[in-house]
């Protein structure tokens, strides 16, 4: 600490200002840059939260960027399915997986009249399918309905089946953030928690 001699102080107002003076030096010297007396009467930073909250925040804008991603290759799913095989197109819940799920496998009416609705249904509930058997006589009907085939039938087939699978791996990657991970110690701890995220969402 420097010392501040006092030029010409006397009687009590002299004592007066010398008793002030330890606080004048503080002041001088955390203007000057030296902040260890500041530094010691600062509260304990709280970083990890911080780091916790700027981690969930990245999750969140990470996460909506794949759901945008998944609705645009749903589009896609659609948009060539409609060309192919539109009476089923028609019919199904797109705000589901399921439909997705469908799709990937079958995306013509003659696949459908070979496997048959029993094979249909076993098939998606080995998916599991809640609605195995609803989408299986969805599907049956389709095929019955509709009786042309379209040009390049194989081929538009298979972009169908690809889109689809690309749509079911970013539903897998949404999934996979967002349901909870075992850290060290076995404790669940939720990656990203939906009221969290949209919490999080709000703010920004």
């Amino acid at each position: 600490m420097e010392t501040v001699i006092q030029v010409g102080a006397g009687g009590p107002k002299g004592a007066g200002q010398a008793r002030s003076s330890p606080r004048t030096v503080r002041q001088y010297n955390s203007r000057n840059g030296n902040a260890a007396d500041v530094r010691r009467a600062e509260p304990a930073r709280t970083r990890p939260a911080n780091e916790t909250v700027a981690g969930l925040r990245l999750l969140v804008a990470y996460r909506q960027e794949l759901v945008a991603d998944e609705a645009q290759a749903i589009a896609r799913v659609r948009e060539s399915l409609a060309t192919l095989f539109p009476s089923l197109e028609r019919r199904l819940d797109w705000t589901s997986p399921s439909s997705v799920i469908l799709v990937a496998r079958y995306q013509t009416p003659d696949h459908v009249r070979r496997a048959g609705p029993r094979r249909i249904n076993a098939y998606l509930r080995r998916r599991q399918v809640w609605d195995a058997g609803h989408l299986s006589a969805v599907l049956t009907e389709a095929a019955n309905e509709q009786t042309e085939r379209p040009h390049a039938e194989k081929v538009a087939a298979r972009i169908v089946a690809n889109l689809a699978a690309d749509a079911l791996h970013l539903r897998e990657r949404i999934d996979k953030i967002s349901r909870p991970a075992a850290p060290r110690g076995g404790r669940v701890s939720p990656i990203l928690h939906h009221d969290a995220g949209r919490r999080l969402g709000d703010e920004r």
